[in-house]
């Protein structure tokens, strides 16, 4: 997504900066959602410049949540943000953990580098 910064005509000097319309900026929450949505604004505002970088995960924990309640509204998305924290312990997995249903190709590891590789 690119925003263009612009003089409309030469001899004015005030800028005017164009965004593309509404639409175009991907998956918009629900009301509903923005509310669960707050605790986890909170945590990211208040706590995590303290705690520092220590996420087993990428995207991280609360990125997860924020995009959980994004593509999934605030029912399915706090269930899913629910289980990440869950998984998220000593003894648990780590590495590259997306949002299911993620279609775009930039949420998904390239299937180039290591895909269908035959064993011969």
């Amino acid at each position: 997504m690119t925003f263009a910064l612009h003089l409309s005509n030469v001899n004015e000097t005030t800028p005017t900066l164009h965004l593309p319309p509404i639409s175009d900026y991907g998956p918009r929450m629900t009301p509903v959602a923005h509310i669960v949505a707050l605790p986890v604004r909170a945590y990211r505002l208040i706590f995590s410049p303290w705690v520092g970088f220590n996420c087993r995960y990428q995207p991280t924990c609360s990125a997860y949540a924020m995009e959980a309640l994004e593509k999934h509204g605030a029912i399915k998305g706090s269930l899913l943000a629910a289980r990440r924290i869950g998984r998220c312990h000593p003894l648990g997995s780590s590495g590259y953990d997306p949002v299911p249903g993620a279609t775009s190709e930039t949420d998904a590891p390239s299937a180039k580098c290591c895909g269908n590789v035959s064993k011969d």
